[in-house]
């Protein structure tokens, strides 16, 4: 309903809402016990709330001999129980009937299709393309397309990137932890537009920028609402030559015996801390995985 702008299915300001109907009837019997019915649940968790103390109240009545009412009844949510509100003695009570002044309407097939072929990209589909054509794991496909604005920022963003999982750590991660809620989320209340996160990883794709430069970058982005290049200058982009890194990476391990000693002694997360000082020297211009090769030959050889 979301996707095709049916409803915003806002169910505690009104935009949707159902009723309930709930019967029991002991294991192994057939016949359908006798129903109630709860009006105008606006909210999924008052739903579960209400069927759990509605189930409790008929198994009550039934183990002490009573008998169930057929009635319509209403949730009162602070006191967490329902309430009768009028009985309805069979489905006669509910008054249904043909009304003479409504016609009958036909639809033709071919308009049927017509507005089929109308409508946008469902939820569904959009599950399909995130998982089967853009890489996108199942778990982060599914989070994306729950928030619709979501779903379309991240195909913006991702537009003629190659590694589309990028933009969608980007979402989910560094974006995510700045919309807490789900209004937010549903209300995409990004401060920068997909376009400048598509430029942002163009830049890393394009090995103009590192992972660590970006995700730095994106801080300042999201905080100022500014393109990346407000951030990033043309030397920035032009990184760390071979011999200026190895010179880097030698006071690095020069600085951080202990962790080279730790490293040796098996302890591969003390080498994650010579790569952090060497990310730190150079303001994230460093290539991780460059230095990480560069700093294995400098300690073996040493």
């Amino acid at each position: 309903m979301k996707y095709i702008g049916v409803s915003d299915v806002k169910m505690q300001e009104g935009s949707l809402r159902c009723d309930v109907n709930i019967s029991v009837r002991k294991k192994g019997e057939e016949k359908l016990g006798i129903r109630t019915e709860i009006k105008n649940m606006n909210s999924l968790n008052f739903i579960a709330k209400a069927m759990e103390y509605e189930f409790e109240r008929h198994v009550d009545i039934l183990e002490s001999g009573g008998k169930i009412e057929q009635e319509t009844r209403r949730y009162d949510s602070d006191l967490n129980i329902t309430e009768s509100m009028r009985g309805k003695e069979d489905a006669d009570d509910y008054r249904y009937f043909r009304d003479p002044d409504l016609v009958n309407i036909k639809v033709s097939e071919e308009e049927i299709n017509k507005l089929k072929s109308g409508l946008p990209q469902l939820p569904d589909e959009k599950l399909h393309v995130f998982m089967n054509e853009y890489g996108i794991p199942k778990d982060d496909a599914e989070l994306l397309i729950k928030y619709k604005k979501i779903a379309e920022y991240f195909e913006e963003a991702s537009k003629d990137i190659k590694n589309k999982k990028l933009a969608s750590n980007y979402i989910l991660g560094q974006i995510f932890r700045r919309l807490p809620t789900d209004s937010e989320k549903e209300e995409c209340s990004i401060s920068i537009p997909p376009e400048y996160l598509n430029e942002l990883i163009t830049l890393i794709e394009n090995k103009k920028i590192t992972s660590s430069m970006a995700s730095n970058a994106l801080e300042k982005m999201l905080d100022s609402g500014k393109p990346v290049r407000e951030f990033i200058s043309e030397k920035d982009m032009q990184g760390i030559d071979d011999e200026a890194l190895r010179k880097i990476c030698m006071k690095a391990v020069s600085q951080n015996q202990e962790a080279v000693d730790s490293y040796f002694g098996g302890k591969e997360k003390a080498f994650g801390s010579i790569i952090g000082y060497i990310m730190k020297e150079t303001k994230g211009k460093a290539d991780p995985q460059k230095a990480a090769e560069i700093v294995k030959e400098i300690i073996k050889s040493s």
